[in-house]
């Protein structure tokens, strides 16, 4: 395949692709080690330094040793730096992120691992590689779901005519969007503002009226309020005859109980008359001694 190209003053000119070749060209360029980077530049500047130095005033052999305790001190913070970063980096595996690409392109997706390459963190996602500096924001995988779903609702709803205009055609796209909408857990629901609640109810019933189906539901609302009515009615006659049952119950009871008080008022009687008779029999015995205590 071939293609032409601008020249201008002996450059390329005018040209996408040869202006991201030379893009990744410089980003290759400059993906060195920072901490290399600063050693080679702090050799320099001391090399310099000395070399240029004052013979008759030589500069003092502890100021080198300051100036490496120094550079010693800047290239740690460097290493934390570089180990904070992966860390950040690592802590985004499984999240929701949106990385932009050197043309601008926004992607987004979960981050499905990271390494390290010259010093850098390097993040995978939707089979593409960015950095880290390269992430512009990042999502909670919950939220991203939830979101989407908003999206996809929305698009549903853009391809499908008002309530009063919805075509027989139309009734099995309603039905799948009322699924999604009811398999939604409480919080994606969160998200569906309720002007949107209340068209997809809108486009349910005229669907349901297009296909029959509210008849339907009105049947069986019927059926199931004549069996509630009926349940009622088998219940309170069944309460009814608990009572009743209860009564007679409690009347057998109290027949028993009267019962079984007359028997125990006829035992006393009965006791009483042995005990009257026991004393008349011990009166005429005294009687008879006292005759007898006479003659």
């Amino acid at each position: 395949m071939a293609f032409t190209v601008n020249v201008s003053d002996g450059k390329v000119t005018g040209n996408k692709a040869t202006d991201v070749v030379e893009n990744k060209n410089k980003k290759a360029e400059t993906s060195k080690s920072k901490t290399q980077e600063t050693k080679d530049m702090f050799m320099k500047l001391l090399v310099a330094e000395m070399k240029y130095q004052n013979p008759l005033e030589p500069t003092d052999n502890t100021e080198y040793v300051k100036e490496m305790a120094s550079f010693s001190q800047v290239e740690a913070l460097e290493n934390v730096s570089g180990d904070m970063e992966q860390m950040h980096g690592t802590s985004l595996v499984g999240q929701i992120v949106t990385a932009t690409d050197d043309e601008g392109n926004a992607t987004t997706g979960k981050v499905e691992y990271t390494y390290q390459k010259d010093g850098e963190t390097y993040l995978h996602l939707m089979d593409k590689d960015f950095t880290l500096s390269q992430v512009t924001g990042s999502q909670d995988s919950d939220y991203y779901t939830a979101n989407t779903l908003l999206q996809t609702i929305n698009e549903e709803l853009a391809n499908l005519p008002a309530a009063n205009k919805l075509t027989k055609a139309d009734t099995t796209k309603v039905y799948n969007l009322a699924n999604i909408y009811n398999a939604m857990t409480s919080y994606e629901q969160s998200f569906i503002p309720n002007s949107t609640v209340k068209t997809i109810e809108e486009l349910v019933a005229a669907a349901n009226k297009i296909t029959g189906k509210d008849k339907a539901v009105d049947e069986k609302t019927d059926t199931d309020s004549t069996k509630k009515t009926d349940d009622a009615k088998t219940a309170e006659t069944g309460k009814s005859d608990a009572a009743e049952a209860q009564k007679a119950s409690d009347n057998t009871a109290a027949q028993a109980a009267q019962a079984s008080e007359s028997a125990d008022n006829t035992k006393v009687s009965e006791e009483t008359s042995d005990n009257n008779d026991e004393t008349s029999d011990t009166v005429a015995e005294v009687n008879a001694v006292d005759t007898d205590s006479e003659k």
